[in-house]
């Protein structure tokens, strides 16, 4: 991810906290130009048709399990889809009512693709 933000001109710093409910800390996502919190996940292929799966949920503890991300956990999701070394920026307004999962593979978010950071 931090690859992306230097090809997109984007500032990108980690913070030192395991415990936040986001990855890096971004200026430049948006045109507000304030850092926005992201929360970086990759997807992985599932299903007889192999549809990039994105699991959208963080863990709870070490037996726990998982759960959803709250309002306010973060701004921004960076998904990397590595079977088409594909990322998309997707604000959380737009995942906020998903359950557990997006499928990268669909139409919907496409619109979200950026190019840039591909390995």
């Amino acid at each position: 991810f931090p690859i992306l933000c230097w090809d997109l001109g984007w500032e990108c710093a980690e913070p030192n906290l395991e415990e936040l409910p986001y990855d890096f800390v971004v200026r430049g996502i948006d045109s507000s130009q304030s850092f926005k919190t992201v929360q970086v996940k990759q997807s992985y292929p599932y299903g007889k048709n192999n549809l990039e799966r994105c699991d959208i949920r963080k863990r709870c503890g070490a037996k726990k399990g998982k759960t959803k991300y709250a309002d306010g956990d973060f701004d921004y999701l960076a998904a990397f889809n590595p079977s088409m070394k594909q990322w998309y920026v997707i604000p959380w307004k737009e995942i906020e009512s998903v359950k557990s999962e997006i499928n990268l593979s669909s139409e919907r978010w496409k619109a979200y693709a950026v190019t840039g950071g591909n390995p």
